[in-house]
C-alpha cells in the first residue's frame, strides 16, 4: 500500500497516509489479510527512508509481493498520491500516452504538469 503525499512540494496530498490505513484496516477488517502480509510506503515516518515512497522503495515492495506470492494468491498494490502521462512511443495507446504513478522524489525535483 503506497501513500505518496508529496509533502515537500507545491503539490503536496492531504490524506495519503490515512488511505493506506484505511485500506491496510479494510484488507485485514473484510478480507481476513494478516497484518504480516501487508507492507505499507509513506511519510509519516520522517526518519525511516525505508519506508518512504521512492521508485527503489516502491518496486522492492513489489519484488516482495510477487516473490511471497503462490499459485492461486490474489494480491494487491494500492496508490494514493499524484500521477501522469508520458509519451507512448510504442503507439499501443490510442491517446499517444501512458499514464505512471509519480513517487515521492519526482513531485519535489519536477515540475509536475497541471
Amino acid at each position: 500500500l503506497v501513500g505518496a503525499a508529496c509533502h515537500s512540494s507545491e503539490y503536496s496530498l492531504r490524506g495519503t497516509a490515512n488511505d493506506t490505513a484505511i485500506m491496510a484496516e479494510c484488507l485485514q477488517e473484510h478480507f481476513h489479510v494478516s497484518p504480516e502480509c501487508i507492507r505499507i510506503l509513506n511519510e509519516s515516518e520522517q526518519n525511516d527512508h525505508t519506508v518512504h515512497p521512492t521508485a527503489y522503495n516502491i518496486r522492492k515492495g513489489i519484488k516482495w509481493l510477487l516473490d511471497g506470492c503462490r499459485p492461486k494468491d490474489h494480491i494487491v498494490f494500492y496508490f494514493s498520491g499524484l500521477g501522469s502521462r508520458m509519451n507512448n512511443y510504442g503507439l499501443s495507446e490510442a491517446d499517444g500516452y501512458d499514464c505512471c504513478l509519480l513517487p515521492t522524489y519526482v513531485c519535489i525535483h519536477t515540475h509536475v504538469p497541471q
